[in-house]
């Protein structure tokens, strides 16, 4: 376990010792405190690969802010408000990811007009379960879902 905040702001791979097994996922874990996120991602970051690594504890789990980051198989629970966080423009890849036991939403994308164009989040959500979460699943933007469990509370 370890307790801290990570800002990323270039691209880089954290992963637990085997991503796939969820021994290593469940025991790889980053713990964050109550007044910011656990994992902050920057416009930088777009190659970046987050894989096996369980995020809890924070104000959110992970924040993205214009990111296109591939998240995979990880675990976003019990933080104090979203599970994720997404700016405008964000496009993350989340894969297998289980996002569930957030105080509110899953998922929370903002949007924002710039001159005469709506800018969203596009995230693909694949495999995933987005469940139990105090505010709902998924907020905002326009993700792509494929083969998901999503609840509606």
């Amino acid at each position: 376990m370890y307790q801290e905040t990570i800002i990323l702001n270039k691209n880089i791979i954290i992963q637990s010792v085997d991503p796939n097994d969820p021994y290593y996922v469940g025991g790889t874990i980053i713990e964050g405190n109550v007044n910011e996120p656990v994992l902050s991602l920057g416009e930088n970051s777009d190659a970046s690969e987050i894989a096996g690594v369980t995020f809890r504890a924070g104000l959110v789990g992970i924040m993205g802010a214009g990111t296109d980051a591939t998240i995979h198989n990880c675990r976003i629970i019990d933080n104090l408000t979203h599970g994720i966080e997404l700016s405008p423009v964000s496009r993350p890849h989340l894969l297998d990811c289980l996002i569930t036991a957030n105080g509110q939403a899953g998922i929370k994308m903002h949007e924002t007009m710039s001159g005469r164009w709506h800018l969203l989040c596009e995230p693909v959500i694949e495999n995933c379960y987005i469940v139990g979460n105090s505010d709902g699943s998924i907020i905002g933007g326009q993700p792509v879902i494929l083969n998901s469990v999503i609840d509606g509370q």
